[in-house]
């Protein structure tokens, strides 16, 4: 029983979380600039539950020319049949104008473990199956399968840091030449109550990018970021 004027049970973990970061650069004068940069996440959670949905969105702009134009949205289901297994599915769709991309969707299915799963820190591996099709901006389409593989680590540094880092590797059977990397590693400091600061560094990387028809030339493998932005969570 409870005793009088004890401060009661813990009270459960909020089902619904999320965070936004924005940030923003506008120059005028001898050189014209504007730099613009989105992130946001929602996601509610039950005991053996997850939804998320996410957002990212880049653009970059040098005088005339358009240096970054790149985005996608993201919605994943996780369900944990067991304390450290899980299964989830996703959809999600990209764009990246400057690479040649003017779509790309993604249907995956996986299955996971947490390695390990303490109260401030968490290691995970998934593997799974990835649907990618993809539109050039040359009109041309392409779709195949992918192996997924994916590792995440998330750790509360302290009271006012967390850390998050995502690797993920997609090459295709039948040619594993031919593979996509995804990486990222993320730092959130709250400042004042639900204000922070968010600093994010993340590389795409594609060993067959697009070859421009006209040119013959073929864009960069590699796209590499780094945003920091004001974050906004709850």
């Amino acid at each position: 029983a409870q005793e009088a004027g004890g401060d009661g049970p813990d009270e459960p973990p909020e089902a619904l979380t999320g965070d936004v970061a924005f940030g923003l650069t506008v120059t005028e004068g001898n050189t014209e600039t504007l730099s613009m940069n989105f992130t946001g996440r929602i996601a509610y959670e039950l005991p053996r539950h997850t939804w998320q949905l996410s957002i990212d969105v880049l653009r970059t702009r040098t005088d005339a020319e358009v240096k970054a134009n790149r985005g996608n949205v993201a919605f994943q289901y996780d369900l944990e049949p067991s304390e450290r297994f899980f299964l989830n599915s996703r959809v999600r769709a990209a764009y990246n104008r400057p690479a040649g991309i003017e779509r790309r969707l993604v249907l995956g299915l996986g299955v996971g473990y947490d390695v390990w799963r303490g109260e401030f820190s968490r290691l995970s591996l998934d593997g799974g199956l990835n649907q990618v099709g993809e539109r050039f901006t040359d009109d041309t389409r392409e779709s195949s399968i992918y192996f997924n593989l994916e590792q995440e680590f998330k750790l509360r540094v302290n009271s006012t840091t967390d850390l998050e880092q995502k690797l993920a590797y997609s090459p295709r059977p039948e040619n594993l030449g031919d593979y996509l990397v995804f990486a990222s590693l993320a730092m959130t400091t709250k400042v004042w109550k639900l204000l922070g600061i968010k600093t994010q560094i993340t590389d795409e990387y594609d060993s067959t990018p697009f070859v421009d028809p006209e040119t013959g030339e073929a864009r960069s493998r590699n796209d590499l970021t780094f945003i920091t932005g004001l974050n906004v969570s709850f």
